[in-house]
């Protein structure tokens, strides 16, 4: 439905690339269940191969960014940032397997 000369924005967040420094057990934790969950599930990461994919489906891409955001220890927008994505991903997490509600503890999150 793309009319001619229209514009493509493609946006995939690749979760391996997700990372704090200094890393925390919290963090460490976070990864590991996202990365897992969405690797059993089937759904692993396009970001680095997105330019291969997008020429497959017959586009000619002008060019590719990847943005990484940063936050220091203690951060609270970094803090609801992971709370967020691990409160989305609660029903992949469980239903892949990765781990069971009571280990990742929602309802305790802040």
């Amino acid at each position: 439905m793309l009319r001619p000369g229209g514009l493509v924005v493609p946006i995939e967040a690749d979760l391996s690339a997700l990372g704090w420094l200094p890393e925390t057990p919290f963090a460490v934790q976070v990864k590991s269940w996202l990365v897992e969950a969405f690797a059993k599930a089937g759904m692993s990461m396009l970001g680095p191969r997105l330019w291969a994919i997008l020429q497959r489906a017959g586009l000619r891409p002008l060019g590719m960014i990847g943005v990484q955001p940063h936050f220091g220890p203690g951060d609270p927008v970094g803090i609801a940032v992971a709370v967020a994505n691990v409160r989305a991903a609660v029903p992949l997490i469980v239903g892949t397997g990765v781990a069971t509600a009571e280990e990742i503890g929602i309802g305790t999150f802040v």
